[in-house]
């Protein structure tokens, strides 16, 4: 997360950790000190940092007055059990290309030489999505929309899901 502090500050870092370990635990506050932290953690970060997050939880529904006291809130989207369990298929994923794709002795550029090779022969751009997100959505700044080719969540879900 030092690369994170650096970019968006030491505040909005741990809100979003704290949110992260909010939807993990099931819960629906996180601390977070102000409404500009909330729009940011909940507007930026899911879809850049956690893409899964984005099927799974939304702004709260007063999203005007979602800090209160250093606590805001969010909804599911989902039911808590679907998003616990999405989550937990999600990492699993993750934790399978790590270990599919990482040898214990690599050094970390090795690891970072393997994952990119992991990425480029498994996940291609889609661009059609890219545009149309660019046509809706003034944030993209970059092409960041993947589609998976050969499995997971993506493939399971017969959805695109934007992986950066």
């Amino acid at each position: 997360m030092t690369h994170g502090i650096s970019r968006f500050g030491k505040t909005m870092c741990e809100a979003w950790g704290h949110l992260v370990d909010a939807v993990m635990a099931g819960e629906d506050t996180f601390a977070c000190p102000d409404q500009y932290t909330y729009d940011w953690v909940m507007g930026q970060f899911p879809r850049l940092c956690f893409p899964v997050l984005t099927e799974l939880i939304t702004y709260s529904w007063d999203r005007e007055n979602s800090v209160s006291n250093g606590i805001a809130g969010f909804t599911y989207l989902v039911p808590r059990e679907e998003a616990s369990e999405r989550i937990a298929d999600f990492a699993q994923q993750i934790e399978q290309i790590l270990n599919d794709t990482l040898e214990e002795d690599y050094s970390d550029f090795e690891k970072a030489i393997a994952l990119y090779d992991y990425f480029f022969r498994t996940y291609q751009y889609d661009w059609e999505t890219y545009e149309k997100k660019t046509e809706s959505m003034w944030t993209i700044q970059r092409p960041c929309a993947f589609s998976e080719q050969d499995r997971g969540f993506a493939a399971r879900s017969r959805r695109r899901i934007p992986i950066c």
